[in-house]
């Protein structure tokens, strides 16, 4: 009896995780709002649409001339040997001309990655469409609704299973409530230029520590991460250091806790011994003297 209720109760807690995934796509393919962190730029402003309480997002005029710098630095901003601005050279002039974070933080490379490749600034157009189109994505509006008015969303979708953000393949595309600011021929330039975009930092396990994730700052409180390492000179082994993951994402002006050089191994060798030394102090397993364990 008791195994038949287990198994009656499984089944309806799979039956409530399908319906509310349906509910959320359903939500989905009529535009109402997916939820999660609002993008910068904008704010969430309730709505009734069909009788069904939700949110879109209102714009916010100072935050969006600075998501239009952004795209207009990236598709026009040209240094000084000829080649267009990177996410880094975004992130110097924003910082060298005080065009300040007007949300309280700061501006970080993820961060100019992430406007950069939103599809929620974008104008929804006939030229849009037709971007989606190309990179086999599951457009759920018609074309003949996109008119150049909204902005659109992009979801993971029910069958595409990439979780890369450059892959578009079989993601749901679908027209949103608020309207659009970036045009769709610069959105598209700069679409494809991050998709293009080569990762220069090669990553291979010298750089990696079992420490990382698990120590923290002591000033700012943020993970410290493996810094790009280096070949002694005197014994030809790399030397890895660990940083702040906080102190280079906005040149200079992160965080301030790690100035001394903290080398990878003797942390790590530091901690190895605390374990070991508090592992000691547990008494072990007694042998029983009516049985012998092998």
């Amino acid at each position: 009896m008791l195994n038949i209720c287990i198994v009656f109760a499984q089944l309806e807690h799979e039956t409530i995780q399908k319906r509310v995934t349906d509910a959320y796509y359903s939500r989905n393919k009529k535009g109402f709002l997916k939820g999660g962190r609002v993008p910068y730029g904008f704010r969430l402003e309730p709505i009734m649409i069909e009788g069904i309480s939700t949110s879109y997002y209102a714009p916010i005029e100072k935050e969006l001339e600075q998501i239009e710098l952004i795209y207009n630095l990236y598709t026009d901003g040209i240094k000084e040997d000829g080649s267009l601005y990177s996410f880094r050279d975004i992130l110097n002039y924003l910082i060298d001309n005080d065009i300040p974070h007007l949300r309280g933080g700061y501006w970080t490379v993820p961060l100019i990655s992430s406007i950069l490749s939103n599809p929620s600034y974008a104008i929804a157009d006939l030229s849009l469409y037709e971007f989606f189109d190309s990179q086999a994505a599951n457009i759920i509006n018609p074309v003949e609704l996109w008119e150049g008015g909204n902005g659109c969303y992009l979801y993971q979708g029910t069958v595409s299973k990439s979780k890369s953000k450059n892959d578009l393949k079989d993601k749901e595309i679908v027209l949103a409530l608020h309207k659009g600011r970036i045009p769709s021929h610069i959105w598209i330039e700069c679409r494809l230029r991050c998709m293009n975009r080569r990762q220069m930092a090669t990553t291979n396990k010298t750089k990696s520590s079992w420490l990382v994730g698990k120590v923290k700052c002591g000033n700012c409180g943020k993970s410290l991460q493996i810094s790009p390492s280096r070949i002694s000179k005197k014994t030809g082994k790399q030397i890895r250091y660990m940083n702040c993951s906080f102190k280079y994402t906005t040149r200079g002006l992160g965080c301030k806790g790690t100035e001394s050089t903290l080398y990878a191994d003797h942390l790590e060798s530091y901690v190895l011994d605390q374990i070991k030394a508090r592992l000691e102090e547990f008494e072990g397993l007694k042998e029983n003297d009516n049985h012998t364990n092998p």
